[in-house]
């Protein structure tokens, strides 16, 4: 055996009757994440030990992937928290009395609650994903009334940048067999991105219509 940790788990198991061993890199031919297991044979038996290798690589991978995503997650959430504690901690220092200074910040509050809210979601999604076999609670709902839910969280940003939002739907109201909370992620992911990267003056234009006893549902923007 050429790998010296390697050789030292597999005397190390020779010599002793508890089993041995730990993780392992290897660079080539591949680079690999291994877990090895190593124990001796029972005694009187030929001289000998078992040895289990398992190649861990993608579940290594897949910590680390997690280790950043909470860092990152942090990083997002700590940033609005800071938002909402500046703006409240200047309006109990007699900010309230300015009425523009106090809608001022009373908006940024808002606004910073908002992207909590979103950043919480995809918390939960990831969550739910994670938890494969988790059911989708489907139930009969209206598009119209989830599509104003979502748009509400958005249309101060689209106001500020004199967007406008076009409807093009049936003449009927359409009822689907959807998941709300679903529904509305994919409404705001749509929209969010609609509103971020429009310049000011552009439009979005949501249109549905029931196809082939489905809802076809399309968001456009004027941006890049």
């Amino acid at each position: 055996i050429r790998n010296p940790l390697l050789q030292d788990w597999i005397n190390l198991a020779l010599a002793q009757s508890a089993a041995v061993g730990g993780d392992m890199e290897l660079s080539i031919p591949v680079p690999r994440a291994l877990s090895i297991r190593a124990a001796g044979l029972p005694a009187g038996a030929t001289r000998g030990a078992v040895v289990v290798i398992s190649d861990v690589t993608e579940l290594r991978r897949l910590e680390q992937v997690r280790q950043q995503f909470v860092a990152n997650a942090s990083h997002e959430l700590k940033t609005p928290l800071a938002s909402i504690s500046a703006c409240a901690e200047t309006l109990l220092d007699g900010a309230v009395e300015d009425p523009e200074m106090c809608q001022q910040f009373l908006r940024t509050i808002q606004e910073q609650s908002d992207r909590l809210t979103k950043l919480v979601l995809d918390l939960l999604s990831i969550t739910r994903i994670e938890s494969e076999g988790l059911p989708r609670q489907l139930r009969p709902l209206e598009l119209e009334p989830v599509l104003n839910t979502c748009w509400k969280r958005h249309q101060q940003h689209a106001e500020r940048k004199r967007m406008t939002l076009v409807r093009e739907s049936p003449p009927e109201p359409l009822m689907l067999l959807a998941d709300e909370e679903a529904l509305e992620q994919i409404l705001d992911n749509l929209l969010d991105n609609a509103t971020k990267y429009t310049d000011e003056g552009g439009r979005i234009t949501v249109r549905w219509w029931p196809e082939d006893n489905q809802c076809i549902l399309q968001i456009e923007d004027t941006g890049i």
